[in-house]
């Protein structure tokens, strides 16, 4: 079978984190059993080529490809890296993709295969090991930046649409369901295979000497990252606590600083247990193979006092060099440990708790390690067997759809005074790939006499498509969308200004995306080009600034226009509940005020992860030459109507702190 493991951390670059660990390992056991297997890195880290791991990758003919950042002109960042991904593997055969659900690197995969652009033969799975939602709730902390909640509503997405979802743990399918995350029907619950070294036959670490157990403890190391969530704080509360006054012990920190320092730790220290501070000692570069053999030849006893962790790999590494270590009862730590030793060797992660649970291990005559609830050759054969049972089956061939015996989606063309640049557009209609749709050209009140001209001409056809004209006094952008939409006939429309060029395929590719999807709204990247009258020309694709869209969530939406542009395809039934575009003279946002307020009323909004038109960018836009105060006052009005009257300020206070970062 032909894999790839998708992931912003593998070993050989990262020296130590849990995705790093479990992805290398498991392409080592995937390589071991046959399997053709790549690495797809997507860090900036260099792979370092004396490293044991990528001797490691060099054995077992696994393939590494370093991901390319050749793809910054697309915009907003957060979008580049896994519309980058997309792009590197849409053509690949692979059998089975896996990315980690961190960061959402399968977005644009997942999007792209939904909307049955990509993929079709390919199983797009998830491993769900630590979303950022789940490590801020993990850290008590909050998103503070727009890409904060970007990444937010795309990894819960990548998670949704992907094909099938893999947790190392019960604890974190149960978080994600509580979190309103609607899982898809595959979900599989395996822990980590953290055995790929030694299945390679490469040197591994030896278990712990067994007497080693039997001596008295008097040395306890932190195993983790200097973070709260891996319970940094309630470590050092515990040291300080009344329950372990008077005893003596050294304290080793094994692990980078985060939200900590080791100045900080030792200020904290020095200022209410000094006596401890010439027996502590840092060891913050430590790789993940290091730190466990500090932890074999040094014989203490590891403490793992994260309040909240998924299936952490230090507990893994710990049990499987039976290691001496306690842990907190939270997350999924309990599922990893055989339940004869949980009330000896697990706590509530709280000062208290661990306090007396250290003071317990520190006086104790012997302390043993805790046992594994799992069978490490057990667990590499459910992986083998997963994805044995997820290899793309030979599909049924899909029933064919029903010819259409007339156009079910009407391309609603907007003009003002631009009639070289619409008869630009129409001309590019003329040549779409699917031609099974009706044209309205909408005017906005044009008075030129070339303009005029020019509509005459278009209601007598132009390029072989029957156009149906509709000719209005000025009454800007989104009363003309509008009246189009009153002539439009089928169940689907899409819009286009007479400004922007659609791609050859965008009627084809927009109605499959919307069948395919069953979204309410299918909006797509824009592609940037900066002439006033001409057409862009096609070598600066690869070149030129695109702008994508995540689809969402609401709350980045109040403050940035995260849905994509009127551009887009949409059921009839979305103006039939929500009504159509705002109507203000010389306001604009009004394609953004109608995708907020059709994702507010609970309307599905998905947004490709490719352009399927030329976005015309002038410094007379409307957007550019119309007052931002009026144009946000539209988008604040449509949140505030569906909050309370107390909290209008909260969403003014948004707007206010967040200026708008357009395209």
């Amino acid at each position: 079978m032909n894999i790839c493991l998708v992931s912003n951390e593998i070993l050989g670059a990262h020296r130590n984190g849990g995705i790093g660990a479990v992805t290398s390992h498991l392409a080592l056991l995937l390589a071991r059993h046959g399997h053709s297997v790549t690495l797809f890195y997507a860090d900036r880290l260099p792979l370092e080529p004396q490293d044991r791991w990528t001797a490691a990758y060099r054995r077992a003919n696994i393939s590494v490809c370093h991901y390319p950042r050749s793809v910054e002109r697309v915009n907003p960042p957060w979008m580049s890296q896994p519309v980058g991904i997309f792009e590197q593997l849409q053509y690949r055969d692979f059998d089975v993709v896996v990315f980690q659900d961190w960061m959402a690197l399968g977005h644009a995969c997942v999007v792209a295969k939904r909307a049955g652009i990509a993929f079709r033969k390919t199983t797009l799975a998830v491993i769900a090991h630590s979303s950022n939602g789940w490590i801020l709730e993990a850290n008590r902390a909050f998103p503070t930046t727009r890409a904060d909640l970007a990444i937010l509503h795309m990894e819960q997405q990548s998670v949704e649409l992907a094909d099938a979802v893999v947790s190392p743990s019960l604890h974190m399918i149960q978080w994600m369901r509580e979190a309103g995350w609607k899982l898809p029907s595959d979900v599989s619950v395996l822990p980590f295979s953290l055995s790929g070294l030694e299945l390679m036959g490469a040197t591994g670490l030896q278990p712990a000497p067994t007497q080693t157990r039997g001596v008295e403890p008097a040395h306890l190391a932190f195993f983790g990252r200097l973070e709260e969530r891996q319970g940094i704080g309630i470590f050092l509360d515990a040291l300080v606590s009344p329950q372990l006054r008077g005893l003596r012990f050294k304290v080793s920190f094994l692990g980078r600083p985060a939200t900590t320092s080791p100045e900080q730790i030792r200020a904290f220290l020095g200022a209410h247990r000094p006596d401890l501070l010439p027996s502590v000692d840092f060891h913050p570069a430590l790789s993940s193979d290091e730190a466990q053999a500090f932890l074999v030849s040094a014989g203490c006893v590891a403490v793992i006092p994260s309040p909240l962790d998924n299936s952490p790999c230090v507990v893994y590494e710990s049990l499987r060099l039976g290691l001496r270590f306690v842990a907190a009862r939270s997350g999924g730590i309990p599922e990893l440990i055989d339940s004869r030793d949980w009330d000896r060797c697990l706590f509530e992660p709280a000062p208290g708790p661990l306090a007396a649970k250290l003071r317990e291990v520190l006086c104790a005559a012997s302390w043993d390690p805790p046992r594994a609830a799992y069978d490490e050759g057990e667990i590499a054969s459910r992986w083998l067997d997963w994805f044995a049972d997820h290899a793309p089956k030979a599909a049924a061939a899909a029933p064919a759809r029903p010819e259409r015996q007339s156009p079910d989606t009407t391309v609603i063309l907007t003009h003002f005074e631009r009639p070289r640049l619409a008869e630009q557009a129409l001309r590019v209609l003329a040549v779409q790939t699917d031609r099974c749709f009706d044209v309205v050209l909408v005017d906005d009140g044009s008075q030129s006499a070339e303009a005029l001209e020019f509509l005459d001409r278009a209601a007598r056809g132009i390029a072989g498509l029957n156009i149906d004209v509709v000719r209005q006094s000025n009454r800007y952008l989104g009363a003309a969308r509008n009246a189009g939409l009153r002539r439009a006939h089928g169940s689907f429309v899409i819009f286009l200004d007479d400004d922007n060029i659609p791609f050859p395929n965008m009627t084809e590719v927009f109605r499959r995306a919307a069948l395919e999807t069953g979204a309410d709204i299918v909006t797509c990247q824009m592609q940037f080009f900066h002439e006033t009258t001409g057409e862009p020309k096609l070598s600066t694709l690869l070149t030129s600034e695109r702008w994508a869209f995540s689809g969402g969530p609401v709350e980045l939406g109040v403050i940035q226009n995260c849905f994509g542009d009127a551009t887009a395809i949409y059921k009839r039934s979305v103006f039939e509940r929500i009504g159509g575009f705002h109507e203000i003279h010389g306001v604009a946002y009004e394609d953004w005020q109608l995708h907020l307020r059709a994702s507010l009323e609970g309307l599905t909004l998905l947004s490709l992860p490719l352009p399927l038109f030329w976005y015309r960018v002038t410094p007379n836009s409307i957007s550019r030459s119309t007052s931002h105060g009026a144009n946000m006052q539209v988008i604040a009005a449509a949140v505030q109507k569906k909050l309370p009257q107390n909290l209008a300020r909260v969403v003014d206070l948004m707007i206010g702190t967040h200026p708008a970062k357009q395209p």
